[in-house]
């Protein structure tokens, strides 16, 4: 069971992945430039064209990539933190689907799969409650297509951005 658990999150959330970049700059001008290469917050004007967007300290970085006018529920974002190994310094953290997001998900799911017994519940005609079942794994089969494309191309954006800021 617990095996088809992880087998159904990478499918729908795609893996967790390791990143590490080393920087060629120290620890605060480190910092320095990966605020600078996030969109800024407050900025209405700035959130029209995409970007990297989220909060850089020493010890606590977490960034996503941001689209306008795309609004997805399920987001990769890199959580992690500078280090200094060997005299130079590293940032190094995860990239992927937080558990909040997963949470989220997995209630939407058990929701949108209730609606056929509420249809049933209110006496929906026959016809309309027998046309569910055929059409949840149509839709949850495309919406998994959609979202691992999205996943895909956001963990390699997050990863492109922050590699460019550092180096």
């Amino acid at each position: 069971m617990i095996e088809l658990v992880r087998q159904l999150d990478l499918l729908l959330f795609g893996p967790t992945v390791q990143f590490a970049a080393r920087s060629r700059y120290s620890l605060a001008d480190s910092v320095a430039r990966l605020r600078a290469s996030l969109l800024p917050r407050w900025n209405p004007l700035a959130r029209l064209r995409p970007g990297l967007c989220g909060r850089v300290k020493v010890d606590d970085v977490f960034a996503r990539w941001y689209n306008p006018m795309v609004h997805n529920l399920i987001r990769p974002a890199f959580a992690g933190s500078f280090r200094t190994e060997n005299g130079q310094v590293v940032l190094r953290g995860e990239i992927g689907v937080s558990r909040a997001q997963k949470i989220r998900v997995f209630i939407a799911m058990l929701l949108f799969l209730a609606l056929p017994l509420v249809a049933l519940a209110l006496h929906v005609p026959e016809r309309a409650a027998v046309l569910w079942p055929m059409l949840l794994p149509l839709v949850a089969l495309l919406a998994t297509v959609v979202l691992s494309v999205v996943r895909r191309c956001d963990v390699k954006r997050i990863a492109d951005a922050l590699d460019n800021a550092l180096s």
